[in-house]
């Protein structure tokens, strides 16, 4: 099993120690008052939440990055709580959903744990947290299923020499049928889904990311096959590796 690359949550709190620190009794204070941590909205009001994102930023920090944090501890909280399984998908994995469209009829949406991280293959993806904003590589996301939303935080710009990294959340009602109509609906209103956005992109095969409905289809995609395919799940303690078994690339 090939050990995982670095994951945000080990970046941002993992190796700074944030987890053991608060995780355990952030847990305790949310089973004592029957909080469902997989609810944005109910995990925001445990007290103990609030003191992770006073040690994480200061108080006169902007109010978008207020938000784009709570959203962070939020998943890495639930990540902890899981297990921290993280899923490295193989790109001819990814290629396969993203260039074939499987259909998910009759599939009803399950997650191989409550919460998981996608990381998907090194600068093969590509996003931005704002139209003007220059691309950056789509590490992977963060997954909170609780049977009534699907909640996901995308993560860009990740890498070791640098202090963080970029954020995309993105919620959706998991209704009867959902993740069919995500999977089968066009991703964006003009072009390709996923089509590259980088210059000279085309030549290394690149995608893109620039529409939430994109980043469901390519959600529910990993998991339908995760779910679909268990033979092709190289399976380890907490790193899983997604291969795709006939492929020669």
């Amino acid at each position: 099993m090939a050990p995982s690359r670095l994951t945000p949550y080990a970046l941002a709190f993992g190796d700074a120690g944030l987890d053991a620190r608060h995780f355990p009794a952030l847990s305790l204070e949310a089973a004592e008052h029957g909080v469902d941590t997989r609810s944005p909205a109910r995990f925001a009001f445990l007290t103990l939440a609030a003191d992770v994102l006073r040690e994480m930023l200061p108080e006169d920090a902007p109010a978008a990055a207020r938000e784009q944090l709570r959203a962070l501890v939020f998943h890495a909280f639930n990540f902890w709580r899981a297990g921290q399984h993280t899923y490295l998908v193989d790109a001819p994995v990814v290629r396969y959903l993203v260039e074939t469209f499987p259909a998910l009829q009759n599939w009803e949406m399950h997650l191989p744990q409550t919460s998981i991280y996608v990381q998907l293959p090194r600068n093969l993806f590509w996003a931005r947290v704002a139209p003007e904003a220059t691309p950056e590589p789509l590490d992977g996301f963060f997954i909170v299923g609780d049977g009534i939303r699907l909640h996901m935080l995308l993560v860009l710009g990740l890498r070791a020499d640098r202090a963080g990294f970029s954020l995309i959340p993105v919620d959706a009602d998991v209704a009867s049928g959902a993740p069919a109509r995500w999977a089968g609906a066009p991703g964006r209103d003009q072009g390709r889904d996923f089509a590259n956005i980088l210059p000279g992109g085309e030549l290394g095969r690149l995608y893109s990311v620039v529409t939430d409905a994109e980043a469901l289809k390519l959600a529910v995609s990993v998991l339908w096959y995760i779910d679909c395919h268990p033979e092709d799940v190289v399976t380890g303690d907490d790193v899983h590796r997604v291969v795709f078994a006939g492929s020669t690339e």
